[in-house]
Protein backbone atom coordinates (compact mmCIF):
# COMPACT_ATOMS: atom_id res chain seq x y z
CA UNK A 1 0.00 0.00 0.00
CA UNK A 2 1.21 3.45 -0.83
CA UNK A 3 1.34 6.08 2.21
CA UNK A 4 3.32 8.87 -0.22
CA UNK A 5 2.15 12.06 0.86
CA UNK A 6 0.10 12.44 -2.08
CA UNK A 7 -1.97 9.71 -1.01
CA UNK A 8 -3.22 12.13 1.63
CA UNK A 9 -7.34 12.15 2.25
CA UNK A 10 -9.67 9.99 -0.12
CA UNK A 11 -6.81 8.25 -1.74
CA UNK A 12 -5.20 6.80 1.44
CA UNK A 13 -9.30 5.78 2.66
CA UNK A 14 -9.94 4.24 -0.12
CA UNK A 15 -6.78 2.04 -0.28
CA UNK A 16 -6.86 1.30 3.29
CA UNK A 17 -10.94 0.14 2.93
CA UNK A 18 -10.10 -2.16 -0.50
CA UNK A 19 -6.84 -3.23 1.72
CA UNK A 20 -9.41 -4.35 4.81
CA UNK A 21 -12.08 -5.83 2.47
CA UNK A 22 -9.22 -8.46 0.52
CA UNK A 23 -7.73 -8.97 4.12
CA UNK A 24 -11.04 -9.81 5.51
CA UNK A 25 -11.88 -12.46 1.95
CA UNK A 26 -8.27 -14.12 2.83
CA UNK A 27 -9.08 -17.87 4.04
CA UNK A 28 -6.94 -19.59 6.27
CA UNK A 29 -5.33 -22.00 3.75
CA UNK A 30 -3.95 -18.60 2.10
CA UNK A 31 -0.44 -16.81 2.86
CA UNK A 32 0.34 -12.71 3.28
CA UNK A 33 1.80 -9.78 3.89
CA UNK A 34 1.06 -6.43 4.32
CA UNK A 35 3.55 -3.26 3.09
CA UNK A 36 3.63 0.00 3.37
CA UNK A 37 5.80 2.21 1.21
CA UNK A 38 6.50 5.81 1.05
CA UNK A 39 10.38 7.10 1.66
CA UNK A 40 10.42 4.09 3.19
CA UNK A 41 9.53 0.61 2.72
CA UNK A 42 7.75 -1.51 5.64
CA UNK A 43 6.44 -5.07 5.79
CA UNK A 44 4.02 -6.08 8.66
CA UNK A 45 5.54 -9.80 8.85
CA UNK A 46 9.68 -11.13 7.91
CA UNK A 47 7.74 -13.09 4.88
CA UNK A 48 4.18 -13.83 4.20
CA UNK A 49 2.41 -15.93 6.82
CA UNK A 50 -0.45 -18.31 7.09
CA UNK A 51 -3.95 -16.26 7.49
CA UNK A 52 -4.87 -17.37 10.61
CA UNK A 53 -7.67 -15.16 12.05
CA UNK A 54 -5.68 -13.49 14.55
CA UNK A 55 -2.80 -12.89 12.12
CA UNK A 56 -5.51 -10.82 9.92
CA UNK A 57 -6.92 -8.99 12.77
CA UNK A 58 -3.01 -7.55 13.58
CA UNK A 59 -2.69 -6.90 9.91
CA UNK A 60 -6.28 -5.19 9.96
CA UNK A 61 -5.27 -2.86 12.83
CA UNK A 62 -2.22 -1.85 11.38
CA UNK A 63 -3.30 -1.16 8.22
CA UNK A 64 -6.30 0.91 9.78
CA UNK A 65 -3.53 3.18 11.36
CA UNK A 66 -1.50 3.78 8.11
CA UNK A 67 -1.13 7.41 6.92
CA UNK A 68 -0.08 9.13 4.15
CA UNK A 69 3.09 11.04 4.59
CA UNK A 70 6.98 11.11 2.52
CA UNK A 71 8.23 10.58 -0.97
CA UNK A 72 6.99 7.58 -3.29
CA UNK A 73 10.03 5.00 -3.52
CA UNK A 74 7.40 2.29 -4.98
CA UNK A 75 11.48 -0.11 -5.86
CA UNK A 76 12.37 -1.29 -2.26
CA UNK A 77 8.66 -2.46 -2.24
CA UNK A 78 9.01 -4.40 -4.93
CA UNK A 79 11.93 -5.77 -3.82
CA UNK A 80 10.56 -7.06 -0.39
CA UNK A 81 7.50 -8.39 -1.81
CA UNK A 82 9.39 -10.38 -4.67
CA UNK A 83 11.88 -11.61 -1.99
CA UNK A 84 12.56 -15.67 -2.12
CA UNK A 85 10.25 -17.90 -3.45
CA UNK A 86 6.98 -18.75 -2.74
CA UNK A 87 6.31 -21.84 -0.94
CA UNK A 88 5.57 -25.51 -3.19
CA UNK A 89 1.81 -25.52 -4.20
CA UNK A 90 1.47 -21.33 -3.90
CA UNK A 91 1.54 -18.77 -6.64
CA UNK A 92 2.97 -15.27 -5.95
CA UNK A 93 0.64 -11.96 -5.83
CA UNK A 94 1.53 -8.79 -5.79
CA UNK A 95 -1.09 -6.58 -5.17
CA UNK A 96 -0.57 -2.23 -4.90
CA UNK A 97 -2.59 0.01 -3.93
CA UNK A 98 -1.21 3.42 -5.25
CA UNK A 99 -2.67 6.73 -6.87
CA UNK A 100 0.26 5.76 -9.77
CA UNK A 101 2.40 9.15 -8.65
CA UNK A 102 5.83 6.79 -8.64
CA UNK A 103 8.84 8.22 -9.15
CA UNK A 104 10.19 6.70 -12.51
CA UNK A 105 12.66 4.32 -11.82
CA UNK A 106 13.73 1.93 -14.18
CA UNK A 107 13.10 -1.99 -12.83
CA UNK A 108 14.60 -5.61 -13.46
CA UNK A 109 14.55 -8.04 -11.60
CA UNK A 110 16.30 -11.74 -12.33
Amino acid sequence: IDTSGSMGGASIEQARAALDLALSSLRPIDRFNVIQFNSVTESLFDSAVSARAADVALAREWVARLYATGGTAMRPALEMALRGAPPDGYVRQVVFATDGAARSTAISFR
